[in-house]
């Protein structure tokens, strides 16, 4: 067998140069990782995990999809210049929405937690220990951000919380890299409802990298809105890790609407008998984006079920892929999982990669999953337009009502009327809008 190891993702860096680069991110970065919040052991595992995994190969069916270019140019470590969050408030605002009604309130400026922004509750609890869960090479940029964040999110959530964090990003001096990281711990029996949302404009040849790790304890539950809505050039990878005891339930819901290129590793890990996760997603690609999200769904424990309806839209030459894998072990007997993947074509070079798979290894199991993707239902586009929408109307409208389908399962309706918002302003339905009232 050939020693000699496959070329990474092209146009990206060389294995030796990216290796080279990390090492000198670190010398930057070292004045500004806070021992207090990663431990230097932590960081230093996870930078050598990071090296010996190196770049994502051509071959890597993971990162087939990925759009992992800028590689070759995005720094690695935080800009000193970013760190003072005061001195970018101004510009965070511009960014800033308004607040949802009933939340606790936290704000992240360019990677730093902004207390001005946020509202009095703390965004460490002081006796929380860290969370750094197991990583494989699909989380593998998840372990550049335990090397290199410089703030985070650590709570333990009891009783019933709202929550509501803001990651904003602001154009400074220079290209940057942003680690915004969230570690949050449910306790048996609590509840979360959780928005998250990655907000702003970090400038060109900037890079954000987000890691999330979430552990929802026995009989709790969890329901978590992600909104991914950065300005056209931004250039994102994301991590999440999800955990579930015995009788937990997850919602999550993704909005993936923004960045140039995005890449989301993503793993729910179904740990304890009868537990359950929800996963709805949307995602909308125009211009020249590449909005790419893999998602690996773990069945361990017996009776837990898990459920999936992701829906993308692809116009321009917009490019989006979702990959969903589901494996049921066979410790997971009498479990469920369902999986419904759906594209819309909305642009001549537009492309949409849908890739549902299971992997089942007990005979106690009930499992289904199917993809489709097509262009607009044209008998369904000339109906409206002979009812007077004209055709931007007519094409908003049908694309409205193919997203709804997975956002109206959003049981919370505060959190559903927020994800109508956003998706009317990425597609643009002045008709939909007007119902939703």
């Amino acid at each position: 067998m050939s020693s000699v190891r496959p070329p990474p993702v092209p146009g990206s860096l060389s294995q030796a140069a990216f290796e080279q680069r990390l090492r000198d991110a670190v010398m930057d970065a070292a004045p500004m990782l806070n021992a207090k919040l990663l431990p230097v052991s932590v960081r230093s595992s996870a930078l050598n995990r990071a090296l010996a995994a190196g770049l994502p190969q051509i071959r890597d069916d993971l990162w087939r999809y990925a759009d992992l270019k800028f590689l070759g140019s995005a720094p690695w470590a935080p800009l000193p210049a970013a760190q003072d969050a005061n001195r970018w408030l101004d510009a965070a605002r511009a960014f800033l929405p308004a607040p949802l009604a009933g939340f606790e309130r936290l704000v992240f400026v360019n990677g730093r937690h902004a207390p001005a922004l946020s509202g009095s509750s703390p965004a460490v609890d002081a006796d929380a220990a860290p969370v750094v869960p197991e990583r494989t090479r699909h989380e593998r940029f998840g372990w550049l951000n335990d090397a290199f964040a410089t703030d985070l999110v650590r709570l333990h959530v009891t009783g019933q919380r709202r929550i509501e964090l803001l990651f904003i990003a602001t154009p400074v001096d220079a290209p940057q890299a942003q680690h915004p990281r969230l570690e949050l711990a449910v306790l048996p029996g609590a509840s979360l409802t959780l928005v998250e949302r990655h907000l702003g404009d970090a400038g060109g040849n900037s890079l954000i990298n987000v890691a999330a790790q979430l552990h929802v304890g026995r009989d709790a539950r969890c329901v978590h809105l992600r909104e991914q809505n950065l300005a056209a050039q931004a250039q994102f990878l994301d991590t999440l890790q999800t955990a579930l005891d015995a009788g937990a339930e997850y919602e999550l819901t993704q909005l993936v609407l923004g960045a140039r290129s995005a890449r989301s590793s993503q793993r729910i890990s179904l740990y304890g008998a009868g537990s359950a996760a929800r996963i709805h997603g949307v995602a909308v690609a125009q211009g020249h984006r590449t909005l790419d999200q893999s998602l690996l769904v773990d069945h361990v424990a017996p009776d837990s079920s898990s459920t999936q309806v992701l829906r993308g839209i692809a116009r321009d030459r917009g490019r989006v892929a979702w990959r969903s894998r589901v494996e049921v072990a066979a410790t997971a007997k009498r479990s469920a999982a369902e999986q419904s993947l759906k594209g819309l074509l909305a642009g001549h070079g537009a492309e949409i990669d849908l890739r549902p798979q299971l992997e089942i290894h007990t005979d106690e199991v009930r499992a289904s999953h199917g993809a489709t993707t097509g262009a607009l239902d044209e008998n369904m586009r000339f109906y409206l337009l002979s009812r007077g929408l004209d055709p931007e109307t007519a094409r908003g409208v049908l694309e409205w009502s193919f997203l709804a389908d997975a956002i109206s399962r959003i049981v919370d309706t505060q959190l559903r009327q927020l994800a109508e918002q956003q998706l009317l302003a990425a597609v643009g339905s002045t008709v939909a809008r007007e119902a939703l009232q």
